[in-house]
C-alpha cells in the first residue's frame, strides 16, 4: 500500500517532472495539503522499522498525520523517485518533544526534508525545509548518529 500511495502522489503532484523537480513538487504538495493530527511519537534514534510503515499507513487511511507520518510519506516518495532517503527520529530545539523528519545525501551533504514542521511553522514558504542543510536550517535538529 505504501508503494501505491507514493505512486499516486507522484503522478498527481509531479506529472511529467523527474528527479529533484518531481521530488520538490511532491514535497510542496505534502506541505500544502498536510492536516496535522496528533499521533504516536517515537524515541530519539528509533529505527525506521519501528515507525515508518505504520506512520505512512496512518496518513494514507486518515488523510492527516503528525511529523512521523509526513516524514514517512516523503521518504517513500523519494525512494520511488530513486533517491536514498531515510527517516529520522530525533528532536528539534523549539519543541522539546521527539520529532520525525526525512533526510537524504546529495553531493556529499546530508540534507533535511521536513514537511510537517514546514507546514506548521513555515507555511508561507512551502519549500523552506526542502533539502536544507543542518547548518542552514532555521531550527536546531538533534539527530542520532547514523552508522
Amino acid at each position: 500500500p505504501t508503494r501505491r500511495s507514493s505512486d499516486l502522489l507522484i503522478f498527481r503532484a509531479a506529472g511529467t517532472l523527474t528527479g529533484l523537480d518531481a521530488l520538490e513538487a511532491c514535497y510542496r504538495t505534502i506541505v500544502k495539503e498536510a492536516v496535522y493530527q496528533a499521533g504516536p511519537h517515537y524515541s530519539h534514534g528509533a529505527p525506521e522499522e519501528d515507525w515508518m510503515e505504520a506512520s505512512m499507513l496512518r496518513v494514507m487511511e486518515r488523510g492527516r498525520g503528525n511529523c512521523y507520518s509526513y516524514a514517512a510519506e516523503i521518504v517513500y516518495v523519494a525512494r520511488r523517485l530513486g533517491f536514498p532517503a531515510r527517516g529520522v527520529s530525533g528532536a528539534v530545539d523549539w519543541s522539546g518533544y521527539d520529532h520525525g523528519w526525512a533526510e537524504l545525501d546529495l553531493d556529499g551533504k546530508t540534507l533535511i526534508l521536513d514537511p510537517e514542521l514546514n507546514h506548521t511553522r513555515l507555511s508561507r514558504n512551502p519549500g523552506a525545509l526542502f533539502l536544507v542543510s543542518y547548518e542552514d536550517a532555521p531550527y536546531t535538529y538533534y539527530r542520532p548518529e547514523i552508522g
